[in-house]
């Protein structure tokens, strides 16, 4: 049936589609020297986001420090300011960052055409405003600079606010493949849902919650759900991809540009789907930082900067070292003293022959190594501030000089610095807020907000789409 604009199947005659979207999502998914390299870049500077990782590479520690051992956090706060930048300069809830224009730009000259365009905004804006989709895109500018790819998933809500969730992703869940203009078009991840998430969004009548449909899911689902276990997990996957049966204009799922699959990896019927939704817009993003002709997955500042982030974390841990070998020194002493208490207010007691002996350090460093380590130590945080372009973000902190400086001279340095970024904010605003921009625009559309919250459109935009400028800094 079609609702909302989204087509929603549970069955199919098709015996190969289970078999294709297996392949696909094997096809699709990480290697496994990528995620290896994604672990060890995750441990050094991004230990939240390493959850999956952790369960590929079939560890049970509770995050990726187990694998790397932190001594230094510096690159943890560097990184999270290039993620906070990205998102207060691109895409940030306290200033306007999007304005919606048409293709046929003679037309933004009527004022009705304007005043209908600032109204389309002020929904879009308050649509964006009431749902996650500031902390899910501060979940992918910092996946984006860390590992090179970020994912963000955005399912439209029947509830009236918010109007739309969005699901950022983590690497190592999740694989992307691209079209025919090198941008990313398909998505596959794997996830898990527990008992009662699978009655309540799959097998309960929409209509009526007391209705259930067994009949679309595994019998051990049934059989958990009987038995009380509501918070057994099953593994689910899912498939977004171009529909390759879209013919523009037509009604049911031919008509829909993208197809949504998800499946339980348990399910033996091959014909039997927990769901195959249709979508009029892209329902994914998938940005990536930088990418080399050829390439699917990008590469980001983590990568760049693993040789200063390993050197960073060893100068951590030899300046410890430091420190413990002037404060806390290797003693010796005769063997008639047993045990020393080497704490301030401590009493050992000695024989009065040990007491010429004494307890000595069996090696002494030069109070200068510790101030050589710690320059040391500086040096490698200043380079990871470079890689993570922390001088660009905190330009006017960082800088030397009596403040304040003229405004002349802080936009001058402000443009010269943003210079750098120019190619990542242009793929940001290709394959991140333009794709998010019309998602959001769909979900309006099919909600039918477009048509009970805005006024009559004036005649000049029959036939007409809207799109966002271009978003920059």
């Amino acid at each position: 049936m079609a609702t909302a604009g989204t087509l929603t199947l549970r069955r199919t005659d098709d015996d190969k589609l289970r078999e294709h979207s297996e392949r696909r999502y094997k096809s699709m998914m990480p290697a496994s020297d990528l995620a290896a390299e994604w672990y060890e870049i995750a441990g050094l500077c991004m230990p939240q986001r390493s959850r999956q990782l952790v369960e590929l590479h079939k560890q049970k520690q509770r995050n990726a420090t187990a694998n790397t051992r932190l001594h230094d956090g510096h690159a943890i706060r560097s990184f999270d300011i290039l993620a906070n930048g990205m998102l207060s300069g691109l895409s940030s809830r306290s200033r306007p960052w999007r304005k919606s224009k048409l293709e046929d730009e003679d037309l933004m000259e009527y004022h009705p055409v304007q005043v209908w365009l600032d109204a389309y905004d002020q929904l879009v804006n308050s649509a964006l405003g009431s749902s996650n989709f500031y902390e899910a895109m501060l979940s992918c500018y910092r996946e984006m600079s860390g590992f090179g790819t970020g994912a963000v998933v955005i399912q439209q809500h029947d509830a009236a606010s918010p109007k739309f969730v969005c699901h950022p992703l983590t690497v190592g869940e999740y694989g992307i493949a691209v079209g025919r203009d090198l941008r990313p078009d398909s998505l596959c991840r794997s996830f898990s849902f527990d008992t009662r998430q699978i009655v309540e969004n799959y097998v309960a009548d929409r209509f009526d919650s007391a209705v259930l449909h067994w009949e679309r899911v595994p019998f051990r689902v049934k059989e958990a759900w009987d038995k009380g276990n509501y918070d057994h997990r099953f593994v689910v996957r899912h498939l977004i991809e171009p529909n390759p049966a879209y013919v523009p204009g037509k009604l049911g799922k031919v008509g829909m540009p993208f197809r949504s699959i998800k499946w339980l990896e348990s399910e033996e019927d091959k014909k039997k789907f927990l769901c195959i939704e249709g979508y009029r817009d892209q329902p994914f993003m998938a940005p990536r930082w930088e990418t080399i002709a050829g390439e699917i997955w990008g590469t980001g500042r983590g990568k760049v900067a693993l040789p200063d982030l390993r050197a960073l974390q060893l100068s951590g841990k030899r300046s410890g070292e430091a420190e413990d070998m002037l404060v806390k020194p290797p003693t010796w002493g005769p063997p008639a003293i047993d045990r020393v208490g080497m704490l301030p207010g401590n009493h050992t007691t000695v024989a009065a022959a040990d007491m010429s002996v004494g307890i000595k350090p069996v090696y002494e460093i030069g109070y200068q190594a510790v101030s050589a380590v710690e320059a040391k130590l500086l040096r490698r945080q200043q380079a990871v501030d470079r890689m993570a372009y922390v001088d660009l973000f905190m330009a006017i902190t960082t800088m030397e000089g009596v403040q304040p400086r003229n405004i002349e001279e802080l936009a001058r340095r402000h443009e010269e610095q943003l210079t750098q970024l120019g190619p990542v904010t242009d793929r940001a605003n290709g394959e991140l807020l333009e794709v998010a921009n019309d998602r959001v625009g769909g979900i309006l559309a099919a909600r039918g907000d477009l048509l009970n919250l805005l006024p009559e459109p004036p005649e000049e935009l029959q036939g007409q789409r809207s799109r966002p400028t271009s978003c920059r800094y």
